[in-house]
């Protein structure tokens, strides 16, 4: 006899039931899971390399390493994103740096 442990009576999901187990001489029926979602980069929206596909409940029982890259923006951005940004600073400071020698030069 097979025992189910389904909850629901609607055909969702989680309530089919995929493969029958034999535990201790009884078999039961093995309720898939959904697969967890992925933390995505802030930006791009791209699935983070190198962090953990996990439950939210299970996020903070997990070490910091598995957590993070190491790296600026290492939990949140992907490396691409951060190049742009790095990149886009950089950039920034040289034009204020070239506007103030123009200044200097006019003011001459």
């Amino acid at each position: 006899m097979v025992s189910s442990k389904c909850i629901f009576s609607f055909r969702t999901f989680t309530s089919l039931n995929s493969s029958c187990l034999i535990i201790a001489g009884r078999e039961l029926d093995a309720i898939p899971t959904t697969p967890s979602n992925t933390v995505l980069c802030s930006d791009c929206k791209v699935s983070l390399p190198g962090i953990k596909h996990i439950r939210s409940s299970k996020y903070h029982a997990t070490k910091k390493r598995e957590r993070t890259v190491s790296r600026a923006y290492g939990g949140s951005c992907c490396a691409s994103c951060v190049k742009g940004r790095i990149m886009r600073a950089f950039l920034l400071e040289e034009q204020k740096a070239v506007k103030k020698v123009l200044a200097e030069r006019a003011g001459k």
